[in-house]
């Protein structure tokens, strides 16, 4: 089964650069990587970098053309617990890209499987997007 780990981070929260970042990968190893910055905003928080990764990571996988099924592992509780549908989203400004990443799953054709897991597990995605923060701090 293909996994793909996801990460996001804002530098200052709420309102700094923030980055995402993901790996993929299949039963023989690691496939790809991922990165990119997100420019200062507002209303970006760590939440809303970690929906954008997720974002990025299952557009990228759809790209692919792969059959699916998708795990998608984050150390984000909230973000797994929301997109699964065992939990609500009350408000917050990351509600915006919830609902990005909400519609864009129930687009795919493939199954997506959502799992938690420590951070000690997330730990090249989470490098990932914390270079994409510093590369969006740097161009700001």
């Amino acid at each position: 089964m293909d996994t793909i780990y996801t990460d996001g981070s804002c530098l200052v929260n709420p309102g700094g650069p923030g980055g995402w970042g993901f790996v993929m990968e299949d039963d023989e190893g690691e496939v790809c990587r991922h990165c990119g910055g997100l420019k200062k905003d507002p209303t970006m928080t760590n939440n809303g970098a970690e929906y954008i990764a997720v974002i990025k990571a299952i557009k990228h996988y759809e790209e692919l053309g792969r059959p699916g099924p998708l795990r998608i592992r984050s150390d984000s509780k909230m973000l797994v617990k929301q997109l699964s549908g065992e939990w609500g989203v009350k408000g917050g400004s990351y509600r915006k890209f919830w609902q990005g990443a909400r519609a864009l799953v129930e687009k795919v054709s493939f199954e997506i499987i959502w799992e938690w897991v420590p951070r000690e597990q997330n730990e090249v995605a989470d490098a990932l997007s914390k270079q994409g923060s510093t590369a969006a701090r740097e161009s700001s």
